[in-house]
């Protein structure tokens, strides 16, 4: 009897752990909107003045009171002509400071569809920064160490985005696992009972 007391009190403080807990375990998301840009490189240019840089990076827990560089959990961006995100592209920079509520004041955050590496070689560059946001499509036209670039393209604003940060709670896995351990609570009850 002692024993079943025992384990039925541990599943009951465990679930009230779980289910208390559940609330803080969430994944942070960092939302920006850019500005739409305000000079572009012509012609044959695919930006234009009514294209911005969005998109989004997700982080374990909050960035409060943050300054440093940090690895994203995933991220993803748009700048009106490609979306680079992070299954198959490179987070090149990434550093941000951030006030006590874990709002981005300053971000310097650059993203890569590939590494230059040859004469001819084109990548799609994004260059988020509380001064302004820059877009290119560069190309490599001379090689020795590494190659140097131009840009063939490219939308510039020079005006700080937006940032909005939300907390996505853990999947429900965890308030399942919660009450699948609630539920092996009546069970032990039950057996008592009888």
């Amino acid at each position: 009897m002692k024993k079943s007391r025992l384990i039925t009190k541990a599943i009951q403080v465990a679930a009230l752990f779980i289910i208390s807990s559940s609330t803080a375990m969430a994944i942070v998301v960092y939302q920006y909107t850019g500005r739409t840009y305000t000079n572009i490189l012509s012609p044959n240019n695919p930006y234009d003045y009514t294209m911005s840089i969005t998109g989004s990076f997700t982080v374990a827990a909050p960035m409060e009171n943050f300054t440093g560089v940090f690895t994203p959990l995933s991220w993803s961006f748009n700048d009106g002509v490609h979306t680079l995100t992070s299954a198959d592209h490179i987070w090149s920079q990434n550093q941000v400071t951030t006030d006590a509520s874990g709002m981005p004041t300053a971000w310097a955050m650059i993203m890569l569809n590939k590494l230059l590496v040859e004469e001819g070689d084109l990548h799609h560059f994004m260059l988020i920064r509380n001064t302004g946001d820059t877009a290119e499509i560069e190309a490599c036209w001379w090689q020795n160490t590494a190659c140097g670039s131009t840009p063939v393209a490219y939308g510039d604003s020079f005006t700080a985005g937006n940032w909005e940060v939300s907390n996505v709670p853990v999947p429900a896995a965890v308030w399942l696992f919660g009450s699948g351990l609630l539920g092996l609570v009546g069970i032990a009850r039950r057996k008592k009972a009888t």
